[in-house]
This record gives C-alpha cells, structure tokens and sequence, in this order.
C-alpha cells in the first residue's frame, strides 16, 4: 500500500476528527486522558478482531436469509462486540484518568478510543484485504466494499465515539455514575455501527444488491446529526461541573471548521450536478461527515463569538 493511501485512510481522518473535538468541546487533545485512551482503542481493536473471528465460526449465520445473517453479523460481530469493548475501556478510564465529572473531557477522551480502534482496524484492512465469501461462492477479496469499509470507518468509529462519549458524561453528571443511563451510551452508538454494517455485509452477500450501499450516506447523515445533537446537550447539562481551564480561541474552531467544509466540497464541486446526484453518492459518503463536522463548527465558533 502507498503512504498516499494511509494518509487519506487513516492519518488525514483521524487528524481531523481530533482537531474537531478539540475545538468544539474546547480542550486540548494533548492530554493523558485522551492518548491513553488512544492507545487502549488500538489495543482493544487487536482483541476484538480475535473475538470476531470466534464469534464467526461459533454462529452458523450463513445458514439464514441474506437479511438475516446480515443482520446478524451487524450486531452480534460488529457493533455489539466493538462498541461494548469501548465503552468498557471509556468507563475504566474515566474511573482512572478523566476528572470524574468533566463532560468535555470525558467525550474527547471517548473520541480518542474510537480513532485509535479504528486505526488500528483500518490499518489491518489495508495489510490484510477484507475476504468474505457470499451464499454464491462469491468472493469479495479487494474492490468497493472493503474500500468503502477502510475509507469510512475511521468517520463511523469517531461518530459512535461522540454519541458514546456524551452519553457517558451524562452519566457521571453527579457524584456517582447513573448505571441506568449507560445504557443509552451503549445501545445509541451500537444502532449506529449496526445500521452502518448491515448495509455494506448485505451487499457482500449478493453483490446484485448495489442499491443497499447507496443509503450509506444517509446512514452516515442520521449518525453523524444524532451525535451532534448528544454533544450539545451534554456540554448544555455539565456545564456547571466543568473545571477550570483556559478556554481555546474560537477563531480557530471556526477556521477548522470554514477549512473542513472547502476540503468536503472541494471534491464534489468538481463533478456536473448530473453526475453528483446519479454516480457521486460515493463522494456524498466520503464527505458528508466532515461536511456536517465543519458547519458545526463554524456554527459554534459563531454562538461563541456572539456570547462573548
């Protein structure tokens, strides 16, 4: 693999995913917090990949309808394994090294766990091709779905990681962590990674279903909007737990955010309105959450400035 592919996989993603959570929640991503977490997520993606590998052999999903086993596989291997793993990882951390209470911190550190899971996962697709083999014999060694899988998982795993990491601060908004609201903080971002699988696992099983990866961006959208909406709300609710810390300029959320909105439209602006809306559904899904990310951002660099 080229290091050009690396970059635009995994490197440039990961950049500015960090660089968004950092300028909305206000801090610094140059934190114990949120590299430890970072490491533990490259860590936990080598475990659970082993346990996947299990899990596939142990469940006879082959042996149902398309839907159903691609819906299986979804769930029970991919979302629910990975998601649980995170967020266990997010609560020993955030019992260890996160201030206990501190909403921002605790969902930046839970985007730090996300991007190193997905690295370390999109790292092992590039090394290792995705190969699955469909209910025809069909297999999908190289080609768009493992493509489409390493180019937009990094954005899925960080989406998740918001939604996941506002909805475990909402938890530890007292004293003691509610238990009963951590639920929430897993279920929310499991329907998000299961929702997001389901549709590229169905369209490896018969790749006749082309139409099925088509709703990705609109997967991606619902996600993406969702976790955005959980951020607000959290960093709304704690703000009286928050601690003392100088507060990051917002003339730099703004220019990131105004920086990633060119960089997402760049590509599509390149395309006839034709093209865009019959064959440029794969440059949506590869934009589309950096797109919503960079308007956020601008958005919130403007409440700032006028609160100010």
């Amino acid at each position: 693999m080229t290091p050009t592919i690396w970059v635009f996989t995994i490197a440039l993603p990961a950049v500015l995913l960090l660089g968004y959570g950092a300028a909305k929640l206000q801090r610094t991503v140059m934190q114990e917090a949120v590299w430890t977490g970072f490491l533990g997520g490259v860590a936990a993606s080598a475990a659970v990949w082993f346990w996947q590998l299990v899990l596939v052999r142990l469940l006879p999903l082959d042996v149902f309808t398309p839907i159903a086993s691609a819906a299986g596989r979804a769930f029970l291997i991919a979302a629910l394994p990975e998601e649980g793993v995170k967020l266990c990882l997010l609560l020993l951390l955030a019992r260890t090294v996160v201030r206990f209470g501190d909403s921002r911190e605790t969902i930046l550190t839970s985007l730090g766990v996300s991007i190193g899971f997905a690295a370390m996962k999109d790292a092992a697709l590039l090394l290792y091709p995705l190969t699955t083999a469909g209910p025809n014999d069909v297999t999908l060694t190289t080609g768009l779905a493992a493509l489409l899988r390493i180019a937009s998982a990094m954005p899925l795993h960080g989406i998740t990681g918001l939604a996941m990491g506002a909805l475990v601060a909402l938890a530890c908004r007292s004293v003691r962590m509610s238990l009963p609201l951590l639920i929430p903080a897993l279920l929310v971002p499991v329907a998000m990674h299961a929702g997001y699988d389901f549709v590229l696992t169905l369209f490896q099983h018969d790749l006749a279903l082309f139409w099925t990866i088509r709703t990705l961006p609109l997967v991606m959208v619902t996600s993406v909007l969702l976790s955005i909406v959980l951020c607000n709300l959290t960093i709304r609710r704690g703000s009286q737990f928050q601690y003392a810390e100088p507060l990051r300029r917002t003339g730099r959320a703004g220019a990131l955010g105004l920086f990633m909105v060119i960089i997402s439209l760049t590509p599509l602006a390149m395309l006839p309105t034709r093209s865009i809306a019959s064959t440029g559904w794969e440059l949506w899904l590869f934009c589309v959450v950096p797109l919503i990310l960079g308007i956020d951002l601008v958005l919130t660099a403007r409440r700032r400035s006028g609160s100010s």
